[in-house]
């Protein structure tokens, strides 16, 4: 198996995602949410294939999530819509800042077998 790699992680806001929680339509917009954007020298380096399963493991939390090829990423940066999955990621202190940092999230990918992480809806 191939070793992790070190990944940064910037998140950004996905309207179809959006608009799917505001139907109701939980299970879609899950779908949605439960995916990383890496770059082609980054799968090759994971030895994962476009749309397969990785973890992603941060000081606080681990994930499950779908892989996707993105040609225009650079390597060692994923891209991910913000949600419950980054949020899993990162670690908050209001005394230290007033927002969580979504923008910079180091994790450790590494192939899976496992499910992509689901929470009850």
């Amino acid at each position: 198996m191939n070793p992790p790699v070190s990944i940064v992680i910037v998140t950004y806001r996905d309207a179809l995602q959006k608009a799917a929680e505001k139907k109701g339509q939980s299970v879609e917009s899950q779908e949605r949410a439960a995916v990383i954007r890496l770059s082609p020298g980054d799968l090759k380096a994971l030895g994962v294939e476009e749309y397969g399963r990785v973890k992603l493991r941060s000081d606080v939390g681990i994930v499950v999530v779908e892989a996707r090829l993105d040609r225009s990423s650079k390597p060692g940066f994923g891209y991910m819509p913000v949600s419950r999955y980054t949020s899993e990621l990162i670690s908050y202190d209001p005394t230290k800042a007033k927002l969580p940092n979504f923008k910079r999230i180091e994790v450790q990918v590494e192939p899976s077998d496992e499910d992509i992480t689901i929470w009850a809806t």
